[in-house]
């Protein structure tokens, strides 16, 4: 149970930690940080929504669609309270378009994990 388990709480620490690092107000940024940023979303919750379909397919015994949109709400509800935390964070803000990406990120990866596993 704890190797299905470690790997989603570890990953949720990561995004966590790294939504929590400042960045300087005053500097303006680039267009490659913002897609480096962007980046970082879809990696981190595709990321998110595998670990999540991972642990729910292998310890509920919930169908298929059951397990992708259980892990779907998961990482968009993830994604939300991210995205408020972040609103604390110097210099950070939470955006509603960074919950899209996150939730774009998510299905993304759930729809790998699907392809995959009837393959």
């Amino acid at each position: 149970m704890l190797c299905y388990w470690l790997p989603l709480i570890v990953w949720m620490g990561l995004i966590f930690w790294l939504s929590s690092q400042p960045q300087p107000i005053d500097l303006p940024s680039s267009w490659q940080e913002n897609l480096v940023g962007k980046a970082g979303h879809v990696i981190g919750y595709a990321g998110l929504g595998l670990l999540w379909a991972r642990m729910l397919a292998t310890r509920c015994s919930a169908s298929t669609r059951q397990t992708l949109m259980w892990a779907l709400l998961l990482t968009v509800f993830y994604a939300v309270s991210d995205e408020f935390h972040q609103s604390f964070v110097p210099g950070r803000n939470g955006t509603p378009l960074d919950v899209l990406i996150d939730a774009a990120s998510a299905g993304l990866g759930l729809w790998l994990w699907h392809r995959r596993s009837n393959h």
